[in-house]
């Protein structure tokens, strides 16, 4: 076998892992077909109702196995797993197939997920597609009932760096977390579970890797570095010596933030500087809290409708708002809107195909199309905030028009609420600047508001027409382009005229690259994953803000992409050296 041992992927958590590979296969089953009398119907019938009870089963176990700090998250997968396995239109389809071919009930079965499975693919939104996952691992389940398998993945008895070609949800909910060192998908996306997972408990890890399985075995030793999105397989020790050097650098640095994370942040020069962080739902919380988050600047709500189905239920939506604002005190929790998008359309929504989803009815747009649900979230939002420092956050906004109706929707609700005597909390509201128009017109939108929430990924994206999963263009996807300084430092000016507050909550925001220069920039605060903030909180209180400023006015002056990186360069160098030392100069040794 051709022993191929450098891979890249996407890093979903950064870090370092170094240690023995773990392979998990999600298995397939091979599913016989053939055909049946008329009279056998009946029994067919019987035989797959047996398997839907003993898949069910299994994820009872499984639930009553999972360790107590994930097992809020377990339950709400593992429920999701139980509904789509009882879902009457599978049912009803498979026996259609079953009764129209007059064939095996399994092989109906597989080939009506088949159909579902084939129609999601179609899709081109990444967040719908990744519901695949949990329809292959309901197939996977059923499928073994029939042949009598238990649906169990290989014991993990020691720590190890898993190595999957797709690691089902249900799989992640069984796997011990202390035996997990990192995680490397061959596929999977931003929003599965499995980035979900490894998010929340702070584990490196890799997705979209190469074909990889082919190339490992159990036991082999493996360096992940989920900080440039590498994977070294058997590497020579002279490797596995600088990787060990950053891993206890990284460590270090770790360590020595924690003890200062719960604390408030301000640089060197006493400018205060707020650091909170994104989540999904709840699940997330004594993670981030653990890591000194200082809120929550990022609730992503899509999470809790996809997974919890609660968009048109209220109570359930205060529930969880108020249980997440409960638990941060007096902490802000910002809450995004939901920010669906394309054809990521809940299944209870009439929505026709788009063309180009990512420019069409999405975020703000869906919201302002189906208001009821909208009006919905936002009355939640607003009662929950009675218990909490809660704050709105529109996603994708455009322009005045669409602001204005969204705030004549939040008016609405409020007026509701108080005639019906309900008890709500003054929510401020903010927009996200993600699009470049809103930039543009940053100075008309933030008198309309409270604050801004600068998303960076979107900014670009749209910024440069560049999709930044398309690695044919991915070089396009440059946070230092002139345009987008530009535009960002036009949301800033905006505040600044305007004594309001502007937070950035993109992907750089966690990269100590680039948090000097978005600081000296004017930037209020950030929001990144929780495992990013005890460094981010490092960098911050050993930077002297008046450096910082002239850092941003010399990338401000050379208005050209290369020249601004190596100005952010020579910075990091000059004073943060571990860093620059651990960081770029290292990163030549592995290349």
């Amino acid at each position: 076998m051709n022993k191929k041992n450098e891979f890249s992927g996407q890093p979903i958590t950064t870090g370092v892992a170094i240690g023995p590979a773990k392979i998990i296969i999600s298995g397939q089953y091979p599913v016989p077909k053939y055909h049946i009398d008329a009279k056998n119907i009946p029994e067919e019938i019987g035989r797959f109702d047996q398997a839907i009870q003993t898949a069910k089963q299994q994820i009872i176990d499984i639930e009553n196995k999972a360790e107590i700090s994930i097992q809020s998250e377990a339950r709400d997968l593992l429920k999701a797993h139980i509904q789509l396995i009882e879902d009457p239109m599978l049912y009803k389809d498979t026996i259609r197939e079953l009764k129209r071919l007059k064939i095996n009930v399994e092989y109906a079965l597989e080939q009506t997920l088949e159909k579902i499975i084939k129609k999601f693919m179609q899709m081109e939104d990444s967040y719908i597609r990744e519901r695949v996952h949990d329809i292959k691992d309901i197939k996977q389940r059923l499928l073994s009932a029939f042949i009598l398998k238990k649906n169990e993945n290989q014991d993990i008895t020691s720590p190890a760096v898993i190595i999957a070609d797709d690691l089902l949800p249900s799989q992640t909910v069984k796997i011990k977390k202390n035996n997990i060192l990192g995680i490397i998908s061959e596929q999977g996306g931003a929003t599965s579970h499995t980035s979900i997972f490894a998010r929340s408990h702070g584990i490196p890890a890799l997705i979209n890797t190469d074909k990889i399985i082919d190339f490992i075995s159990d036991g082999d030793i493996v360096i992940l570095d989920a900080i440039k999105g590498k994977l070294f397989v058997n590497p020579d020790p002279s490797l596995i010596k600088t990787y060990e050097s950053i891993q206890h650098f990284l460590t270090q640095q770790e360590k020595l933030a924690a003890r200062e994370a719960p604390s408030e942040v301000s640089t060197r020069d006493h400018r205060r500087i707020e650091v909170s962080a994104n989540i999904d739902s709840a699940d997330d919380l004594e993670f981030i809290i653990s890591k000194g988050a200082e809120g929550i600047g990022l609730l992503r709500t899509e999470y809790l409708f996809e997974m919890k189905k609660l968009y048109r239920d209220e109570e359930k939506q205060f529930l969880e708002y108020r249980s997440i604002a409960q638990a941060m005190k007096d902490k802000p929790v910002i809450i995004r809107t939901v920010d669906v998008g394309g054809d990521k359309i809940f299944s209870d929504f009439n929505h026709a195909p788009e063309a180009n989803p990512f420019l069409g009815l999405r975020a703000i747009r869906f919201s302002l199309k189906y208001t009821k649900e909208f009006k919905i979230q936002i009355r939640a939002i607003l009662r929950a905030a009675a218990w909490g420092n809660i704050k709105i956050l529109l996603p994708m906004i455009s322009g005045e028009e669409e602001l204005n109706r969204a705030l004549r929707c939040i008016q609405t609700a409020k007026n509701e609420l108080a005639e019906e005597q309900k008890k709500t909390g003054c929510a401020e509201t903010g927009i996200m600047i993600e699009v470049p128009s809103a930039a543009l017109i940053s100075s008309l939108l933030i008198k309309k508001v409270d604050f801004f929430s600068v998303g960076t990924n979107d900014l670009v994206q749209y910024t440069m027409a560049a999709d930044r999963t398309n690695q044919q263009v991915a070089y396009l996807h440059d946070p230092l382009h002139p345009a987008v300084i530009m535009l960002i430092k036009r949301a800033i000016d905006a505040c600044r005229g305007n004594s309001k507050k502007i937070f950035l909550c993109g992907e750089i925001g966690s990269d100590p690259f680039y948090i000097p220069l978005l600081i000296g920039m004017g930037i209020d605060g950030f929001s990144m994953t929780g495992s990013s903030i005890p460094l981010a909180k490092n960098i911050i209180r050993n930077l002297d803000f008046f450096q910082a400023r002239k850092l941003a006015g010399s990338i401000f002056a050379s208005q050209d992409a290369k020249r601004s990186r190596q100005h952010a360069l020579d910075f990091m160098k000059k004073y943060f050296p571990a860093w620059y030392r651990e960081h770029i100069e290292s990163a030549k040794k592995t290349k």
